[in-house]
């Protein structure tokens, strides 16, 4: 049973880690601009999270108090990709990447390659938190947007 447990794990972390660099791919082709829409986007869907008692800032703490988070996380991306919101389901997708750390730390080095195409974002959020309302009417909250996850800062001192 052990070897067929190992290798499942093994499997879905290769997968995992496929995912995780796709998705850096598509970030490091988006300029500054485009990536602060997803950043904004993301943090506000954290904050919205959060406000439920989800937590999501410390994954190497929160996921294994709630690994059942990526199953919530899944869902909700699954919702996005099913109502056509596809920027909705990148914001998503950042704190799924994020979260799968927790259960798997050899993830930690592509997150934080994640986090430092997030941060070209930074300096842009106010400008997409005006573009959002434009789109929907509501301003999203982008408290915090500046900050980065427990042990995925890009480049740790």
């Amino acid at each position: 049973m052990g070897f067929v447990l190992s290798w499942f794990v093994r499997r879905a972390v290769a997968t995992q880690k496929k995912e995780m660099q796709a998705f850096i791919d598509g970030l490091s082709s988006m300029d500054g601009q485009e990536v602060g829409f997803v950043l904004a986007i993301a943090t506000h869907q954290r904050n919205m999270l959060e406000e439920t008692g989800l937590r999501l800032m410390d994954p190497l703490v929160d996921y294994p108090r709630d690994p059942t988070i990526l199953m919530h996380l899944r869902g909700i991306i699954r919702e996005f990709q099913r109502n056509k919101q596809p920027t909705d389901v990148a914001g998503a997708m950042v704190w799924l990447h994020t979260m799968r750390v927790g259960g798997h730390h050899e993830l930690r080095p592509l997150a934080r390659e994640m986090w430092r195409q997030l941060e070209r974002g930074m300096p842009h959020v106010l400008e997409a938190t005006g573009q959002i309302y434009a789109l929907t009417h509501n301003f999203p909250n982008t408290t915090g947007h500046e900050s980065f996850p427990a042990g995925l800062t890009p480049d740790p001192i």
